[in-house]
């Protein structure tokens, strides 16, 4: 009895060091990813003129602190106002969320809102800017971090491109659906509606139309928009969840 016990205390102590060195290890990966990220903040904050409003921040941290527990990772988000009429929001990476005045003041409802919180913190949650550095430098995610942070001659550039990436939201087809789909499924977790997805699409796709070479940046006139909106209502229907446009109060 004596030898079991100390077996399975044995193999507690070695889970729990695991779990140890994993959280370090993420601890570490977040620090790095947020470092990088105030470097890309840099160069945007010299073009884009930040404002402070409380209002609209306690609105905007309100819609984020109820969709952060269905991110898969603990990152310490920030949000950023940028005082502009382009409808625009993007987030850096290690969790600085950009939004612009025109979208807060041309989305109509909070489930609108939380759509365009949920799809950019996806994309910082799933590293997806880093990921197509990565792949577009044909590095690793770690040694493409140390590039960046080392102030090497290539790190300029491909801050640069980071910056590009979040600001005009051109990120691949694939990482788009991605950030769509479990947008989607945290707008779902989260209590709000996610008929704000669609009206969302809807409602670009109908400035698109009037004023076709406006790029508003999140959800741009790319070719694929149409599918983009047929998927998220197909997502819906397949779990049987209403599009409710007209009651689309909150």
């Amino acid at each position: 009895m004596k030898k079991i016990f100390c077996a399975v205390l044995i193999i507690l102590l070695f889970v729990s060091s695991i779990f140890a060195a994993d959280k370090a290890d993420n601890s570490t990966t977040l620090e790095r990813e947020r470092e990088i990220g105030r470097k890309t903040m840099k160069q945007i904050e010299e073009q884009w003129p930040l404002t402070t409003d409380p209002a609209i921040t306690s609105r905007l941290e309100m819609i984020l602190n109820k969709l952060e527990p269905f991110m898969e990772r603990r990152i310490n988000w920030e949000i950023r106002l940028v005082k502009t009429e382009n409808m625009n929001a993007f987030c850096l990476p290690g969790g600085f969320i950009f939004f612009t005045t025109g979208i807060v003041d041309a989305l109509k409802t909070d489930s609108e809102l939380a759509a365009v919180m949920a799809h950019e913190m996806i994309h910082a949650d799933q590293r997806h800017s880093l990921r197509m550095a990565a792949d577009t430098n044909k590095v690793t995610l770690a040694t493409l971090a140390t590039m960046l942070l080392s102030g090497g001659a290539a790190a300029p550039i491909i801050l640069a491109g980071l910056a590009q990436v979040a600001i005009t939201s051109s990120y691949t087809l694939k990482l788009e659906q991605e950030a769509d789909r479990l947008g989607l499924e945290a707008l779902i977790k989260s209590g709000y509606s996610p008929t704000g997805m669609i009206t969302l699409f809807e409602r670009f796709m109908a400035e698109e139309y009037k004023q076709p070479l406006v790029e508003y940046g999140i959800y741009m006139n790319h070719p694929e928009s149409k599918q983009r909106l047929a998927d998220a209502v197909k997502f819906l229907h397949d779990k049987n969840i209403p599009i409710e446009r007209k009651y689309l109060t909150y």
